[in-house]
């Protein structure tokens, strides 16, 4: 609308001011310096649109007004230069050449402070982050490196980006995280620019973090200078659930299968993995032994070899029943370890629980892994394992263990393995899929008694050496 008033285009500046008046912002807050810049740029506009009309007397009133207004700190000094520029036409369609002269000079005096307060390098440090996450789950940290100088700066260093607790790595080409630095390589940010470094952050402990950033830079100078950004504080709740998780229920440790579970095991219910040996069966019952000791809780190992489980030997709370007089693995004698004759030996893995039973603490929670349920229905056939398994579980449930049995489907009779299953409360198989190339494996839960559980089952797929979670 100034264009057009300037220019003597009435009949648009008409329109233009009828706008201007219908959808400028009510009267509020003035006080507020943003809102005093928006309202000083809406008065002065109308002042110039009162010259145009020839009302003198109004317009320099709002100008007058609006001039002392930037005798206090004011937030842009563009909102200055273009109101003395417009009140020195103003004075000038009056035929006031002096004044009109003097507020040019006030404003040329402006930009020369502009230029030289600019004149140097001026680095400012700005970060975006979220302030509510999840504990365990990853989120971006930007930080925005602005130049206000016109003169390049090189960039050295940012601080205080993390913590012992709250863990930060750089994603941006030309950083790298060392200690609880951020280290800028070789990287310049030109004057009146931007430079924007992602960060990757994360932390497993809820609570309240505070992070206070500072850039390390150095001007064209060859001075170094720091500058901080406002203090960012970021609250980490705990983390939520990827899947519906029920009560009382005993993590597996396999994501992938908890999530089948709504979260685990039912607590003290006995349940039979089928499935022949495979790397996929070995992770389940590796996680099953893990998350026992992660979770402070008694942990028994019923099986015929020990081939990966050196950590897990070193904590008390594992319990390791070696039935094989001949394990790959050397085994050394340890207080958590009992080591019995063959694979069938009932009567000493009996008399070897019935020890533990007694060295354990009560009322600490209790999960066993029972891996040589198919060698002693090999040994003694459906009706003797039958009598040895309902025995073992009643015993084990009555005294507050989980237990997870695994049974190899392809070497037993279909008649001999469901005698045996069907004594557990539940039934999760592992089993080769129709196309190997898309899924190798894929896992599900067949029955869980009187438990809701998910009845789709799960692809288990292999990608550097993890394990990938995907609906079938």
């Amino acid at each position: 609308m100034r264009l057009y008033c300037k220019l003597g285009d009435f009949d648009n500046a008409d329109k233009a001011y009828k706008i201007m008046i219908e959808t400028a912002p009510k009267e509020f807050n003035r006080t507020r310096s943003a809102v005093k810049a928006i309202f000083s740029n809406i008065d002065s506009t109308k002042a110039v649109y009162l010259t145009a009309k020839g009302h003198f007397g109004e317009s320099n009133m709002i100008f007058e007004n609006n001039l002392k207004l930037f005798k206090t700190p004011f937030p842009v000094v563009g909102y200055e230069v273009r109101t003395r520029e417009d009140y020195a036409w103003t004075l000038e369609k009056q035929g006031k050449g002096e004044e009109a002269k003097a507020q040019i000079e006030k404003t040329k005096i402006l930009l020369k402070n502009v230029e030289k307060k600019h004149e140097y390098a001026n680095v400012q440090l700005n970060v975006v982050a979220p302030r509510l996450v999840n504990a365990e789950e990853s989120f971006e940290i930007r930080l925005d490196i602005v130049n206000i100088g016109k003169n390049a700066a090189k960039l050295s260093k940012v601080l205080g980006m993390s913590s012992s607790e709250f863990k930060t790595s750089c994603s941006t080409f030309f950083c790298s995280q060392r200690n609880n630095e951020i280290e800028i390589e070789s990287k310049k940010v030109g004057g009146f620019d931007v430079e924007t470094i992602k960060l990757s952050s994360q932390t497993s402990k809820p609570g309240s973090y505070t992070l206070n950033p500072e850039i390390t830079y150095v001007n064209n100078l060859g001075q170094t200078r720091k500058s901080k950004a406002k203090p960012l504080t970021i609250k980490v709740e705990e983390s939520k659930p990827k899947f519906r998780v029920l009560p009382d229920r005993i993590s597996t440790g396999s994501l992938e299968l908890d999530q089948l579970l709504l979260g685990g095991i039912p607590e003290n219910y006995a349940v039979v993995l089928t499935g022949s040996p495979s790397d996929e069966r070995e992770v389940i019952i590796k996680n099953f032994l893990e998350e026992g000791t992660k979770e402070d809780q008694i942990t028994f190992f019923v099986s015929t070899e020990a081939v990966g489980l050196k950590n897990l030997l070193d904590d008390p709370n594992f319990i390791l029943f070696l039935c094989n007089p001949k394990p790959k693995t050397k085994v050394p004698d340890l207080p958590n370890v009992y080591k019995l004759r063959s694979k069938t030996d009932l009567t000493n893995l009996s008399i070897s629980l019935a020890k533990a039973f007694r060295n354990i603490e009560p009322s600490k929670n209790k999960r066993i892994c029972i891996e040589t349920v198919s060698d002693i229905l090999l040994e003694y056939g459906a009706k003797a394992t039958r009598k040895w398994i309902s025995e073992l579980t009643t015993n084990l449930s009555s005294k507050g263990f989980t237990i997870f049995a695994v049974i190899d489907l392809s070497i037993h009779t279909s008649e001999q393995a469901n005698a045996v299953i069907n004594l557990f409360d539940g039934e999760i198989e592992l089993a080769q899929t129709g196309d190997p190339l898309e899924c190798k494996k894929s896992i599900r839960v067949k029955k869980l008694r009187n438990q809701d559980f998910n009845k789709n089952p799960i692809c288990l797929t292999k990608q550097n050496n993890t394990q990938e979670i995907k609906d079938t």
